[in-house]
């Protein structure tokens, strides 16, 4: 059993609680410690980076199928940087591309189907909560086959694409590659956001939020 010790002196029960108030003090300095100052307004992005990625497909497959139009309407002239920055998409073969009035696309079939698909598959993530679990990757996997395939084959000569195979396949891709990819992203997010409101109080929003 300890004694007291002599005038200026702490007992050792002092002498211990002060080295575990210490220790909490030394640990919650760390844990509060200042987050470099991208974090924040990046917490604040990253919630609605799914919904940019959806509208901004869905726009891009959208136009590709309104660009005929406009071109019939208001000229080549007007609408070939339309054109122009969809060629950097894919490469617009004739052979690959549907056709309006006589007015091509300027997205080959396939692309034109993903990225609408994209679109489309994004909504559906935000409406229906079957989505929010995340596809398996051996499904996710036998999803994508086909256009792999399909685009082998092709490829090599063995049997063409059609406009209907390239349209399923396309589509059928998409649609798996964002129910794979999407609720993944949130669940990291969200984990990333519970993270950062324990140390800091700052809170993201919920990606399915917007």
């Amino acid at each position: 059993m300890s004694t007291p010790a002599t005038s200026g002196m702490m007992t050792d029960e002092e002498v211990a609680e002060q080295i575990v108030r210490q220790a909490y003090e030394r640990e919650d300095s760390r844990t509060r410690r200042p987050l470099a100052a991208w974090v924040r307004p990046t917490m604040r992005i990253l919630p609605r980076l799914l919904a940019i990625t959806t509208i901004a497909n869905g726009a891009i497959g959208l136009l590709a199928v309104v660009a005929p139009f406009l071109r019939m309407r208001f000229g080549e002239a007007a609408t070939r940087p339309i054109y122009g920055a969809y060629s950097y998409i894919c490469p617009q073969r004739d052979d690959h591309t549907w056709f309006i009035n006589g007015v091509p696309m300027p997205m080959e079939q396939r692309m034109v189907a993903m990225y609408l698909a994209f679109g489309v598959a994004g909504l559906l993530f935000v409406t229906w909560s079957r989505m929010r679990r995340p596809l398996q990757t051996w499904i996710a996997a036998l999803l994508i086959a086909p256009v792999v395939i399909d685009v082998a084959i092709s490829t090599a000569g063995i049997l063409p694409s059609t406009g209907v195979s390239r349209l399923w396949t396309g589509a059928l891709s998409a649609y798996a590659i964002v129910w794979w990819s999407y609720p993944r992203f949130a669940e990291r997010l969200t984990a990333a956001s519970a993270h950062v409101a324990a140390i800091t109080g700052v809170r993201g929003r919920s990606p399915r939020s917007g």
